[in-house]
């Protein structure tokens, strides 16, 4: 089962994206088309937590997350001809991965071989999240040094070879059929069952019953969750007190784990709601506060009050300088070049480093 792809591999790049139709990849196309018609035709469905529930992050860097992409043919760029030679496979990480750690949990039995589990699949997407920055050869070569250095030699290999098998799956995936969902529109219910089932196919190709099992068991229950959302409210024949019933069910049916995520999640849409109310007008800022400590605890609520009050001041500082710079663009009477000079030092003496690159953001949007 063991596949070198190392040629055919490179060159392999995502699918470009269209003014109105995106492309989705096979595996997720699900939890992005129940997203999408959500968002466009059934907001209050809508919960801004779903990823899947498999996908820990491989990376954690001041505390939060950064899940590796597990999706799609990776793109590849960049010469093979010089591979440098690794160690642990960490040296000298992109800036992308500098300041992270691995998360790795990988096991080996009593026997010394490879208990192949979702870490094995996590570890591998720590590393391939460098897509694009480094070549393929320069990646596997990372992960290859970074098994020798932490496993012994038989569940290096063992792992060394369901990492061929990996790409090869993920190359496979990226060859099918892509499924197309239309932003506003209807989604195609069979076309996602299409898809999940070609997926299925190809992990089939590329993997014994046990191995798949053991990479894909926790997303495929996820994915299962969300078609079942997806058709609840896609389904015209129902009301909303049934739809909603409906989701109940399935809210119940979920392990405590999702179950909490989903709460959590819940949580952090009514604070966003009550701020949106608080910036326009809606809501007092007392009023605000009290809600927010009733839902978040008074800990939370402070940090939150603080936060706004950190945005009312840029707000503030950053429409004081729209008006200086009208003021020298349009009426200082400056020669162009002048007038730019002047900007910049005033901008150099207002804003720090980082301040003037959100400043330029919101120029550019103007």
């Amino acid at each position: 089962m063991v596949q070198n792809i190392s040629q055919n591999y490179r060159g392999t790049g995502h699918k470009k994206i269209g003014r109105t139709r995106i492309l989705i990849p096979l595996v997720p196309v699900v939890v992005v088309a129940w997203l999408i018609w959500s968002v466009f035709s059934w907001p209050d469905f809508f919960w801004p937590e779903w990823s899947a529930p498999d996908q820990p992050a491989a990376a954690r860097r001041q505390g939060s997350h950064f899940p590796a992409p597990a999706y799609g043919a990776p793109v590849l760029p960049g010469s093979t001809d010089t591979v440098p030679t690794f160690t642990t496979g960490l040296e000298n990480l992109p800036a992308f991965l500098q300041d992270t750690s691995v998360e790795d949990h990988l096991r080996v039995d009593a026997a010394g071989d490879l208990v192949v589990d979702a870490a094995v699949r996590n570890l591998f997407d720590y590393f391939l999240s460098l897509n694009g920055l480094e070549s393929q050869a320069v990646i596997e070569q990372r992960i290859q040094a970074y098994l020798q250095h932490r496993l012994p030699p038989p569940a290096a290999a063992q792992a060394e070879a369901l990492l061929q098998q990996y790409l090869a799956y993920k190359l496979a995936l990226h060859d099918m059929q892509e499924a197309e969902v239309i932003a506003g529109e209807p989604v195609d219910i069979a076309s996602v069952r299409t898809q999940m089932a070609l997926d299925k196919a190809a992990r089939e190709q590329h993997f014994s019953a046990p191995e798949a099992e053991a990479f894909f068991q926790a997303e495929d229950a996820f994915n299962a969750d969300a078609l079942a959302r997806l058709e609840i409210v896609t389904d015209p024949a129902l009301d909303a007190t049934t739809r909603a019933d409906r989701l109940a069910q399935l809210d119940a049916a979920l392990p405590a784990e999702q179950q909490q995520a989903r709460a959590e999640a819940a949580q952090l849409q009514q604070l966003l709601a009550l701020a949106a109310q608080a910036q326009n007008g809606v809501e007092n800022a007392e009023n605000l506060q009290q809600m927010r400590t009733a839902l978040a605890g008074p800990e939370a609520a402070e940090r939150l009050q603080i936060l706004d009050q950190e945005r009312q001041a840029w707000e503030r500082r950053v429409r004081q300088w729209q008006q200086e710079r009208s003021r020298i663009l349009e009426h200082s009477g400056l020669a162009p070049e002048d007038a730019q000079a002047a900007l910049e030092q005033l901008r150099n003496e207002r804003f720090d480093p980082v301040e003037r690159l959100r400043l330029s953001g919101i120029e550019a949007d103007r």
